[in-house]
C-alpha cells in the first residue's frame, strides 16, 4: 500500500567542477609557473653569459710560444747574412714541428 520513499544523499559538489573552480586551479597554477619560467630563462642567460666571459679570458691568456713566434719576435736579429744559413738550416730541420705546433695553436683559438 505504501511504497518506500528512498531518499538520495546529496552529493557533494566539488569546487573544480564548477567554472569559477577550473579558472580559481588555472590562475594559481599561472602565478606559479610563470616565475619559475622567468627564473629559468635568467639562469640560462647567466649560464651562456658566464660561457662567454670565459671564452674570452682564454684569448686574452698568454698562448704557448712556438719556435715560428719567437723567429718572427727576433727576425731583424736573425735576418743579418751571418746567421740566414743558421735560421734556414734550423728552419728545415724543425719543419714538421713548427708547422704541427702552428696548425694545433690556430685550432685551438
Amino acid at each position: 500500500m505504501f511504497e518506500p520513499i528512498i531518499l538520495k544523499k546529496k552529493q557533494p559538489r566539488t569546487f573544480a567542477g564548477t567554472p569559477a573552480g577550473t579558472v580559481f586551479i588555472i590562475t594559481s597554477l599561472t602565478k606559479i609557473l610563470v616565475p619559475i619560467a622567468g627564473l629559468l630563462l635568467l639562469s640560462d642567460f647567466i649560464e651562456k653569459n658566464q660561457k662567454f666571459i670565459i671564452e674570452l679570458d682564454e684569448l686574452n691568456k698568454p698562448k704557448e710560444q712556438t719556435l715560428l713566434d719567437q723567429y718572427e719576435k727576433t727576425k731583424y736579429f736573425w735576418s743579418r747574412p751571418m746567421f740566414q744559413n743558421v735560421v734556414k738550416y734550423i728552419l728545415e730541420k724543425n719543419k714538421k714541428e713548427i708547422i704541427e705546433t702552428n696548425t694545433s695553436s690556430l685550432s685551438n683559438s
